[in-house]
């Protein structure tokens, strides 16, 4: 059984960011060539950049008692608020631009 989280991760990003490809190459089609290709959607979709208030009015509202994916718990990322702020703001908004 596989236990490196992070070799787990590459294999199901190896799987995923290639299935598609794969798939169409088994039922023989050719989506580049294919007549119901979906437009382009008019439709945007727009993000706005955080600022260190909005960041940290929303640290202060999870509840202590639970954590991130990654087990950081709620009640430490208070305390370490003040000294992540800046750089998390900033990691936030560079991933949605």
């Amino acid at each position: 059984m596989i236990e490196d989280r992070q070799h787990i991760a590459n294999e199901f990003n190896k799987y995923f960011a290639t299935i598609g490809k794969r798939l169409a190459e088994k039922c023989g089609v050719n989506v580049e060539d294919s007549p119901h290709k979906p437009l382009r959607n008019p439709n945007t979709i727009a993000f706005f950049l955080s600022d260190e208030t909005e960041v940290i009015g929303i640290i202060k509202q999870l509840k202590n008692n639970k954590a991130t994916m990654d087990e950081i718990k709620a009640e430490i990322l208070k305390k370490i608020a003040p000294f992540i702020l800046t750089p998390l703001t900033y990691l936030i908004n560079e991933s949605i631009t």
